[in-house]
């Protein structure tokens, strides 16, 4: 049992209840108005981390006081007016030139990397180093020098319903305007693959998988605290310090709830910054960013019955 949703004005939808009908009202009758407005709520504490010492050869590009992480957030931008009638909803968002280019039924060959036990989560997963994308209207891709790739995350699994929630949730908050990761639907040769790619047990081999996402993170660095990789961001933060118009921050927490958003605790939204600049002369540190922007990151949990007490399966 998991308690997903944060305390909040949208606490869960209970099915039959006035709440419930009233969604039922938003998606029947005001389906439009998500497209100018569209959450949650919760709660995170930060502290002060000491600063790198000056002898660091490498300065991370993090927050080194919640004070500078809180100007990040302040001046975050959340969405992007866009013609929602010209977002092509089968192709998904533009793709970076100098990577692979992924289309609906595409076959990618890649060469197995990381087992998913070590990247976190609990959804079947692995990395893999792509060699090769066959489209089904066009000519097979290959690798070549003027690429810029590395490993991409593969979830997979016909069984595992956030592969086809995730890929829908992201796909109507992109052509909404809203900030959102890039999954797309292929199918996996995956040479040199353990028998279980989730835990990296088992003979090595050419696996298939016809039920598979890829993901292409959103452009920016992930930023944080010191010393908190997983911080993200809470929708109480975000309803108390983001500066934009409140009709945009209506429409993200609006379009959390119509999704069931469920998964909401702070790693599974976050903070990203163009520009990225840290003023060593200070002490602490000074981070500041050229533009910041605020990102719902994991969506697996949609579409489903999400709650206070909700099994992985049910909130997908």
């Amino acid at each position: 049992m998991s308690s997903y949703p944060e305390t909040g004005p949208l606490q869960r939808i209970i099915p039959g209840t006035a709440n419930d009908r009233v969604r039922r009202k938003i998606a029947g009758t005001f389906m439009p108005l998500i497209a100018l407005c569209l959450g949650l709520s919760g709660a995170s504490s930060s502290q002060a981390q000491d600063p790198p010492t000056p002898e660091d050869k490498k300065v991370e590009k993090q927050f080194y006081t919640p004070k500078d992480r809180m100007a990040a957030i302040q001046a975050a931008l959340i969405f992007t007016p866009k013609a929602v009638s010209e977002a092509n909803i089968l192709q998904g968002p533009e793709q970076d030139r100098k990577q692979f280019q992924f289309h609906p039924q595409d076959k990618m060959t890649c060469e197995f990397d990381q087992p998913g036990s070590q990247m976190g989560g609990n959804t079947p997963k692995f990395s893999c180093k792509i060699t090769k994308v066959e489209s089904a209207d066009g000519p097979a891709q290959t690798f070549n020098d003027q690429m810029d790739e590395e490993a991409v995350k593969v979830k997979f699994g016909a069984s595992d319903n956030e592969i086809y929630a995730e890929v829908a949730s992201t796909r109507l908050l992109w052509a909404l305007g809203f900030y959102a990761d890039s999954w797309f639907p292929v199918r996996v040769d995956c040479n040199n693959c353990p028998a279980d790619p989730a835990s990296g047990s088992g003979a090595r081999g050419t696996r298939s998988y016809d039920a598979a996402t890829v993901v292409r993170k959103y452009s920016g660095h992930k930023m944080y605290e010191t010393g908190k990789s997983d911080q993200g961001w809470s929708w109480k933060e975000f309803e108390a310090a983001n500066g934009r118009p409140i009709y945009e921050k209506d429409g993200l927490r609006l379009l959390a709830a119509f999704i069931q958003h469920s998964d909401n605790k702070p790693p599974q939204q976050r903070l990203v910054c163009a520009g990225v600049k840290v003023d060593q002369t200070t002490n602490p540190f000074v981070t500041t960013c050229k533009q910041s922007k605020m990102i719902v990151q994991d969506v697996g949990a949609s579409f489903g019955g999400g709650g206070w007490f909700t099994s992985n399966d049910g909130a997908k």
